[in-house]
Parts: structure tokens; sequence; C-alpha cells
């Protein structure tokens, strides 16, 4: 499954640069620990059934990032549910000012995806969460 989601990440990844490259903005890039995040953030929702900015917790989604420690001078966080494939996904988000302002800020560096599949064969999503920060490193 993990190479599923690793795949599924890539591509979202690739088609988000497409659209940033048409900007003239610079390509995010993929960060693991963001991907473990995403992917907290992902598995949390699909528990739940539904999608939220808030935690089962109460608190802010950001606070995933200090759960896996990683720095950062701004965030954002994009959710999708029940859109298959990761073409669709993004499609999705670019249609949608506010998930498509994220993906185009320009001072955001780094990327992270968390993916839960409705089926085994890992074919078609069933929450997709998309993380953004400005890295201010380590």
């Amino acid at each position: 499954m993990y190479e599923k989601r690793l795949e599924f990440a890539q591509e979202v990844l690739r088609l988000c640069n497409i659209e940033r490259k048409k900007e003239g903005l610079n390509p995010l890039e993929l960060m693991d620990d963001l991907n473990f995040a995403a992917q907290i953030r992902a598995d949390e929702q699909t528990e739940v059934g539904d999608i939220s900015h808030t935690r089962p917790d109460g608190t802010k989604w950001k606070t995933v990032l200090q759960n896996v420690n990683v720095p950062s001078r701004a965030q954002g966080e994009n959710l999708i549910l029940n859109y298959d494939t990761a073409n669709s996904v993004v499609r999705g988000w670019m249609a949608s000012p506010g998930h498509r302002a994220n993906i185009m800020r320009k001072n955001f560096t780094h990327m992270g995806i968390g993916v839960t599949f409705t089926n085994a064969e890992c074919t078609s999503s069933r929450v997709v969460t998309q993380i953004f920060i400005e890295y201010s490193g380590k």
C-alpha cells in the first residue's frame, strides 16, 4: 500500500507543478515528513467519515505538523473526498478558488500527500489530504 500511496503522491505533485509552471512559479517538492503528516490527516478523516480542517480531538489541522516536527513559516491544507484518480483530484482542487490558491501560493516550497483508498487494489481514492508549507529548515 505504501508504494501505491507514494505513486499517487508523485502524480499529484507532477500535476500541481504543471499548474504552477503555467503561472511561472517554482515547483513544489515532496517531503517524507509531510507525506507522513498528510497521511495521518487522511486516516483521521477516513475514520470520522467526512473531511474537516479540524482534527478529531478538536484541534486545528496544523497541529499535525507539530506531531511530526516539521518547521514552517506558512502552512496550507487541501482536502477532497471521493475523487478516483490523482488527475481528478487535482482538477477538483484547481476548480475551487480556495484550493487553487493553496496550490498557487508562491511562497510554498514543499508538499505532502496522504491518501486512503476505497478498495484493496488502491485504484480509487477515498480521502486525499494535501499539506503545503513554506519550509523554515530544521
